[in-house]
């Protein structure tokens, strides 16, 4: 009569040996080659491995008990035993790929934002100063909801950034029914400032939301349409024609450092 093959060897070397090996060379490729855990399970693969391969040799010559490998029998050749190794395997796959999804979505979006963060930085700090169609358009519709005003531009001096700026704003705001009526070429404060020179009346009177005065309509059309606004206020008493007049000094392009962006490793 054939003697039975025993079920040891490929319960270890089959099962435990494949199973520790695929976590050791996923640690390797997900942690390096210095990952501690990753070599773990290596040496744990081949010990299988060998253990499998050797069994008889193993138990003849270290003497162990018919009673354990006995039991050790039993637990190699009972179904459940294999697909419990098989299905902790897969959890651990299975585990580990959501987790490094999360952990690479997280990343991307903390890229995302650096990424977002420089173009803004690179924005407000190197390129040229511009108002885009759309911002043009948005701002010139904003301000045909309201009454027209006339308004002086001051510009700074030499500055050909700071010029061409000034006469996309200007566009901007005839297009939205307001009239120049001046414009002059000095020193001024980077950035854009507003000056508005009120009427004694209106001065009086303090800023109404439901009649807003041009400074007001300034802010809130460049507020919503993203034009930078660094100062405003302090304009005085206006003596122009009996009616409001506001200044908008454009200066040089911010040249301050942005602040640092760290990527992520």
């Amino acid at each position: 009569m054939e003697e039975r093959k025993s079920s040891i060897p490929g319960f270890f070397e089959g099962l435990w040996a494949g199973a520790f090996a695929g976590v050791g060379l996923d640690r390797l490729l997900k942690e390096g080659i210095r990952s501690v855990s990753g070599w773990v399970c290596i040496g744990i693969a081949l010990l299988c491995f060998v253990v499998g391969k050797k069994y008889e040799w193993i138990v003849r010559h270290f003497h162990i008990s018919k009673e354990f490998v006995q039991s050790l029998e039993k637990i190699a050749s009972d179904a459940r035993y294999w697909v419990f190794g098989l299905w902790m395997l897969w959890f651990y796959f299975a585990v580990g790929g959501i987790l490094n999804h999360i952990a690479t979505v997280r990343s991307v979006g903390v890229l995302s934002k650096s990424v977002l963060a420089m173009e803004n930085d690179i924005e407000v700090y190197v390129l040229p100063r511009h108002l885009r169609q759309k911002q043009t358009a948005m701002i010139a519709d904003y301000l045909n909801h309201f009454d027209s005003h006339d308004f002086k531009m001051i510009v700074k001096e030499n500055d050909s950034e700071a010029s061409d700026y000034a006469s996309d704003i200007n566009v901007a705001l005839q297009k939205g029914g307001w009239k120049i009526v001046g414009i002059d070429y000095k020193n001024v404060p980077d950035g854009i400032s507003l000056s508005l020179e009120s009427t004694p009346e209106r001065s009086a009177q303090g800023n109404q939301p439901r009649n807003p005065n041009p400074e007001m309509l300034i802010e809130q059309a460049f507020g919503q349409y993203g034009v930078r606004i660094d100062s405003s206020g302090g304009g005085g008493l206006s003596d122009y024609k009996g009616e409001d007049i506001l200044t908008i000094s454009v200066g040089a392009r911010h040249r301050n450092t942005p602040p640092d962006v760290t990527l992520p490793q």
